[in-house]
């Protein structure tokens, strides 16, 4: 995000931001082992249980879910046309 600098991750910079903006985020950890036990915690629950706004409130599971089902309902329809792109 900022000019001529080869070394911005912006992932990264994301990432921490949103760390940063987690209520239960320390001002200041006391040692290497809190923040370690921190960043566990956050990382388990950003992956696994945290709704990004992006899919508009569900969890990747229940897209991935709504999807497949779509695939399944066209597949039934009409299975020749997507086996003959398998072959």
């Amino acid at each position: 995000s900022r000019p001529r600098v080869s070394n911005d991750n912006a992932m990264s910079e994301a990432q921490f931001k949103t760390q940063k903006y987690q209520p239960d985020y320390p001002d200041r950890f006391n040692h290497a082992a809190q923040a370690t036990e921190w960043c566990a915690d956050y990382f388990d629950w950003y992956n696994f249980s945290h709704h990004h706004s992006g899919l508009a409130g569900d969890s990747y599971v229940d897209v991935a879910c709504i999807k497949q089902a779509a695939l399944d309902e066209r597949f039934a329809i009409n299975p020749e046309r997507l086996l003959a792109a398998v072959r």
